[in-house]
Formats: structure tokens, sequence, C-alpha cells
């Protein structure tokens, strides 16, 4: 009522936008950003309301209007708190727009204003960023390598570890000094999703070097192992320009055989993630041209529309959980999504759609909401409910119990002891919630609990997903099966998970 509000209703704006900012609707957020900046000009509330129409502009990707805002608050603020805040995330955002030497001089303006440890570490960190963005790689290493000096204790530090690893491996390609990296960081325990993603790429880089070795020895090019090199690099490390001339290879050596198939379709998809459509275009013609049986090239046709959709009725259950899916997938409402598929789960319990259902709600809830009580609430209801879906074996294997023996004849089982998460997003990012869930494989497993052969059951309909976790399968550690107190060979059903890049679900984030 009236044209000033009262510090309620600034109180409320200011949350209303700043939960429309957690939500990733940044448009709800500027118009309610708006809307309070023209009722009070009160410095204790638009600094802060200055400070969040800057974050929403910079998820909307317009950085240099958001530099603006940045600065606006920083002229503002009432303390010295939201000062350094307003200086950090104005650097940062010159940093990305490639504006490094603005950005250092921002940060050393920070450095004024920083007392605690824990500022003194964020600015380090910031300040390695700038120099990396600049392609001073050599100044970002001394800059994260003090951080991790100076503040060990700080999770500041932890982060600058990670940054100067990541920069090792994919700017310089020392691998052997990443490695190091990221070994020291999974050492600690905290945050935990930064821990564990270094020790996903520890590992991963670990199986570099012995793949690089076993070539090395067999002074041959095996396709077997330079397609479990390049997918190495494409889909668990992320590094094309490393994977592209070992496919190309490939292609090369053995363009008759079934492996060139697999590295036409991976070095179309590396071009496709360029922007290369045009040679990603002809290297899809030349698989389905030479190999027009293989999985790759049915797989390149039906996104054509050259092979027939299967027809079918939706029914209530299939098309509340169609429209969760464009809810989630297409419109980005996190709520609505979960409504609809809440609607399937509660009202359709038996309907085919009702796990698929379960499995997206935990998605959402761990990726929108950071909350991962509530997602591994909706997987342990999902091994529970329906444990003989693929969901809800996915579902169970994240839990650690889910593995199904193909032969039985032991006097102890064979067993799964550790497996990495499959995560290809970045290169086959899925489309469709109906491809979340699991690859079913079928793991020969020998006397000494290695994996000797490994064949596809179901997969997730993407194929780069799929060789991946017929890779992390491979790569996967076991426990033979024994028959008396003498280890055998044995065969195992498995399931391997998958998300996409970047999604994950373990117990809170970083």
């Amino acid at each position: 009522r009236g044209d000033r509000w009262d510090q309620w209703q600034e109180r409320g704006a200011l949350l209303h936008a700043e939960v429309a900012g957690r939500l990733h609707v940044p448009l709800v957020a500027l118009a309610r950003i708006d809307t309070l900046l023209s009722r009070t000009d009160r410095k204790t509330v638009t600094c802060p309301a200055y400070l969040l129409r800057a974050r929403s502009l910079v998820e909307l990707g317009r950085d240099e209007e958001a530099v603006r805002w940045f600065r606006e608050a920083d002229r503002t603020a009432p303390n010295r708190a939201l000062r350094f805040v307003a200086r950090l995330q104005m650097g940062e955002a010159l940093a990305r727009l490639g504006r490094g030497l603005d950005a250092l001089e921002a940060f050393g303006r920070l450095r004024q204003l920083a007392r605690a440890d824990s500022e003194l570490a964020q600015v380090g960190l910031a300040v390695g960023l700038s120099h990396r963005a600049m392609g001073d790689f050599a100044a970002a290493e001394e800059a994260w390598r003090n951080v991790v000096l100076a503040y060990p204790r700080e999770d500041a530090s932890r982060h600058a570890r990670m940054e100067l690893a990541m920069m090792l491996e994919r700017d310089r390609h020392d691998f052997t000094g990443s490695l190091a990296e990221y070994e020291e960081l999974a050492k600690q325990g905290t945050p935990r999703l930064l821990v564990e993603e270094a020790g996903r790429r520890a590992k991963a880089l670990r199986d570099v070097e012995r793949l690089r070795a076993a070539l090395a020895e067999s002074g041959q090019a095996r396709p077997d192992a330079l397609m479990d090199l390049a997918e190495l690099y494409l889909l668990r490390l992320q590094l094309p320009d490393s994977a592209l001339p070992l496919l190309t290879q490939v292609g090369a050596l053995y363009a008759d055989s079934a492996w060139a198939a697999r590295a036409l379709y991976g070095a179309a998809w590396v071009s496709a993630s360029r922007g290369d459509s045009a040679t990603a275009e002809s290297l899809w013609h030349v698989l389905v041209a030479k190999h027009p049986d293989s999985r790759h090239a049915r797989a390149v046709r039906a996104g054509r529309g050259e092979l027939p959709v299967e027809a079918g009725e939706s029914s209530a259950a299939g098309w509340a959980y169609h429209l969760g899916e464009l809810a989630w997938l297409q419109a980005r409402d996190a709520p609505r999504a979960l409504a609809a598929f809440s609607v399937v789960v509660d009202s359709f319990p038996d309907a085919s759609e009702a796990p698929r259902a379960l499995l997206a709600m935990a998605w959402v809830e761990a990726e929108e909401y950071h909350d991962t009580l509530r997602a591994r609430e909706h997987l342990r209801a999902l091994a529970d409910r329906y444990a003989d879906t693929e969901p809800g074996r996915w579902a169970a294997l994240a839990s650690g119990t889910a593995t199904v023996l193909r032969h039985q004849p032991y006097d102890v089982a064979p067993r799964l002891a550790r497996i990495d998460t499959v995560m290809c997003g970045e290169i086959a990012p899925v489309d469709s919630l109906h491809r979340l869930g699991s690859v079913m494989v079928r793991v020969l497993i020998d006397s000494a609990g290695i994996a000797r052969d490994v064949e596809l059951v179901k997969g997730t309909g993407s194929l780069l997903c799929d060789d991946a976790a017929l890779g992390a399968a491979r790569a996967a550690d076991y426990v033979s099966a024994q028959r008396g107190s003498a280890p055998v060979e044995a065969w195992l059903d498995l399931s391997v998970p998958f998300l996409p890049a970047g999604r994950d679900t373990t117990d809170g984030p970083a």
C-alpha cells in the first residue's frame, strides 16, 4: 500500500528474489528486484538488491551488465562484508569477460579489505583463476600453490588445489603432476563432492598410464587399447582434444572393423561438441555408409528419423510423466516437475512410469535443490518398491546392493567391490529422463578378480554413455568366485550407474 514499503515488505521482496535466484529463474528475480528498487532507497536494502541483480545477470550470461551492478553494490555497501562480496564477484565476472588485468586490479583492492584467512584464501583462488583466463599458467600455478601452502585448513585451499590439478591436466597435459595433486586432494575429508571428484579423476589418470604402458609394451596399436584410452579421455576426463587423434587412428588403421564404427561415432560427437556440424555430418555419413548394420549407425539413423518410431497411446500416468519431463527438461521448472512426477508415483504406483518418476524426483532434488537427504529417500523407496526394474536396480546399486549372478555353481559368488559412476553428459547429453537409469552388462571375472570380458546387455539409449559404462565395468574392482577354497572364473550380471556429467547424488554439495 502506498509508494514506499516498510522493512518487512523489503525483506520479503529480497527473500523472494533470492529464492527465485536459487531456483534458477533469474527473470523472476530481476522483476522482483526492479519492483523493490522502485520502492526504496535505503542502503541496507539497495546494496543486497544490487548484488542479487548482478548474480541474476551472471546466470543469464550478461557479465558486462553484471559488472556495473557489482560496482553499484560496492559503492553503496553499508559494511565491509558486503563490499568484500561485491568486489570478489565483480573480479570474477571481469575474468570471465577476458579482462584479466582489470580483474587483477579489483582483486588487489580486495586484499585491502580481507581480514580472515578464509577471505584471503578466496582472493588467492580468484587471482589464480584470472591468471589462467589470461593464459598465464605459471602465474596461476604460483597463486594457487601459495593458497595451498598458506591456508591449508580453508575450503578455498582445496578448491585451489583442484583448479591447479585440472590446469596441469587440461592446459599443460602434465598428467603426472595432475595425478599427484588429485591424490593429495583425495586424502582430504571435505568438501565431499570435490574430494570424490578428485578421486574419480585420479583413478582415470592411473588407468591412462596403465593403458599407455600396455601399448608401449606391446609395440603395436591395438584397437581395443586405443579405444579404451580414447574413451577415458573423452568420457571420464572430458578431454576431447586428447581423444580425437586416437579415434582418428583407429578409424584409419581398422577401417573395415567394428572398431571403426565406434571410433567414427566418437569422433563425430567430438566435432559436434565443438560446433563443427559439417565435420560431424560427414563422419556420420561415412559411418552409415560403411557400417550400416552397426548399432552406432542405427542410432544415427534413428536420430535422423529414418527408422520407424514405435507407436502407442499414452496412458494417464504416461501423460503425467511426460508433463514432468517437459517441465524439467525444457522449462527448468523444478516445482512443477516434482508435482507431476509425484502424481505418477502416488496415483499410479503400478504404472511402468512410476519407478522412472521416483528416479527423476531424486535427480531433481539433488541437482536443483541440493537436498541429497530427500534424493536418497526417493532412491531407497525406489529400491524397495521396484527392485525388479532397471531404475530399481540402479537405486540398489547406489546403495551398494545390486549384483545378480548369471550362474551360481560356486561356493562363494563373485561380487563387485567398487565401480565409478558413469558421467558423460558433456559429450552426449541425455535429452530424456527415459534414458536415466543404468547400463546392464555381463562381466567375466577371472580367478584374480580382473574383468576379462564385458558384454552389453541393455543400454541407456546413448551409445557414448553405453561405451563409457563398458569401460567402467572393465576398470572396476571385483572379488572372484570360489569353488571350495580355490578362486575360479565366473560371470556376473551387473547394473552400472549412469548420470550426466556434473550431476551427483552424494551426501551434500561442495
